[in-house]
This record gives C-alpha cells, sequence and structure tokens, in this order.
C-alpha cells in the first residue's frame, strides 16, 4: 500500500516525494498549520463530544481508548495511536484530519465491547446499549444517505424554487451565495445581500424600508438579534421543528440550521 502510494504521488506531483513526510515537516515542525488557527492539545475530545451527534462523540472514545489497551501490541493500534496522538500535538485541529482511522476503528470498538471488564459493563447493561447503538446507528445511516451532506444546500433549494425570479436579503454574516467562489445553481435571476454589523441597523432598515428578508446560519441566535428576529416570521429552516425534542447534547443548537425571516416594520 506504502509503495503504491508513492506511484500515485509521483503520478501527481510530477516527481518523487514522500507526502507523510511533508505532511509532518509543514504543519508540525515548521508550524504553518498554526496559520490556521490554534486550539490546546485536548480539543479534540471537545470536537468529538460536541460534533458528533446523539451523543455518540463519548462512546466513540471510551471504545477507541479500550481498543488500543487490548489490543496495544497490535499493528494496527501501532498504526492508529500515533497517528491520533500526532495530531494532538499539531496546533491547529479539524476532525477531518481523524478520518483516515476510520476503518480501523469498528474492529477496534468490537475487541472493547468484549474487553471492557465486570462490574464496569455487565451482560444487562450491554443488553440495553447495544439496541440503543444500533438505533442511533441506523438514524445517522438514514441521514447520510439521503440527506445532502451540507445542509446548506436545502437552503439554496428552497431559495430557487420559492423564489427563482428576485430575491434581496439582508444578515450580520457573508453573503450565503459565496462559499470560496459565488454559487449559481439555485441562485434568483434578480439576487441581493447585504450584510450588516449590528442587528440595530437591521432594526433600523426594517423601519426605513417596512418590509425586510433576513438571513441567518444558526439554530440559536444570541443578543438583540435574537429579541429582533422574535417579532419576525420564520419563512424556512433547514431543520424541521420536529427536530428540537431531538435536541441531545445540543447538537441542534450548534448545527448550522439556515434560516429565513420576514420582518416587518412594527406598527
Amino acid at each position: 500500500a506504502t509503495l503504491m502510494g508513492i506511484l500515485l504521488d509521483r503520478l501527481g506531483y510530477g516527481y518523487w516525494t514522500l507526502t507523510a513526510w511533508n505532511y509532518l515537516k509543514i504543519n508540525l515542525i515548521q508550524g504553518h498549520a498554526s496559520d490556521f488557527g490554534v486550539s490546546p492539545a485536548w480539543d479534540y475530545l471537545k470536537m468529538g463530544w460536541e460534533q458528533v451527534p446523539l451523543g455518540l462523540g463519548g462512546f466513540i472514545g471510551i471504545f477507541t481508548l479500550v481498543g488500543w489497551w487490548t489490543l496495544r501490541t497490535h499493528p494496527l493500534t501501532w498504526a492508529t495511536l500515533p497517528f491520533v496522538g500526532l495530531h494532538f500535538l499539531i496546533p491547529h485541529k479539524e476532525f477531518r484530519f481523524l478520518f483516515p482511522i476510520v476503518p480501523a476503528l469498528p474492529f477496534l470498538w468490537a475487541t472493547a465491547w468484549e474487553k471492557i471488564p465486570y462490574p464496569l459493563f455487565n451482560r444487562d447493561l450491554k443488553k440495553i446499549l447495544a439496541p440503543a447503538l444500533m438505533t442511533a446507528n441506523g438514524v445517522l445511516l438514514l441521514l447520510a444517505l439521503f440527506a445532502a451532506e451540507r445542509n446548506s444546500f436545502r437552503w439554496f433549494h428552497y431559495v430557487g424554487s420559492h423564489h427563482p425570479e428576485n430575491l434581496e436579503i439582508a444578515g450580520l454574516v457573508r453573503d450565503p451565495m459565496i462559499d470560496v467562489l459565488p454559487i449559481y445553481f439555485f441562485r434568483p435571476k434578480e439576487y441581493h445581500y447585504s450584510e450588516y454589523k449590528t442587528a440595530n441597523e437591521l432594526k433600523t432598515t426594517i423601519q426605513e424600508k417596512g418590509f425586510l428578508r433576513i438571513f441567518h446560519n444558526q439554530s440559536s441566535p444570541e443578543g438583540a438579534l435574537k429579541n429582533l428576529l422574535q417579532g419576525c416570521t420564520q419563512e424556512y429552516q433547514v431543520f424541521p421543528n420536529f427536530f428540537k425534542p431531538l435536541n441531545w447534547n445540543h447538537w441542534l443548537d450548534r448545527s448550522a440550521n439556515w434560516s429565513l425571516y420576514e420582518c416587518r416594520r412594527s406598527s
């Protein structure tokens, strides 16, 4: 596999190189990863708890650690544990950096499932936990199969379907129709976005124009914007309201729940 990777890198780069060493040198030794932001060493633990839905991040961490301990002399442990440890040392952290170890995790978890000692993990607890984990995994699998990889695409589809000719919106965040490059699919023929700095500026514009559509990209607006939107009508949001009772571990509050509000001048 290593030789195949080197040959493919030779084909792609046009010269002989060892990308694993380049990755280590540039990100850790030269420290260029810090150019994109710095996080504490334990931030991956926080990401796992916050970004993995339905509270599964805690189980993933526990079963992975137990799997490493149980198989501490196994090549799979020595292939994955140093990889994770290295990324804990790299100042800039993104969850996607750990994706290469995902194929090895089910084997580690299966071993941990059998090896966690009594009474920490007795047979009765397994009978309860097994169907719960399978159900949660099934829900996430269905979402992965039938939902868009990014929630924003559902917002684009709504805008293109309900406002194909003309849409003028405003907000406190950057233009939703620009993601590195401008987005043109589902884009209304006449489209204009105004970015404001404060909620008070939005409120003043509503009073002057009488009507304004406001875009927001989070489930839980805060401060003055929250107070402003409470007086508006929510035209659309990516996550339906029936998701709110499923907001375990506040995952919905942290999600990109792109929304569109209709705001009118107060009488």
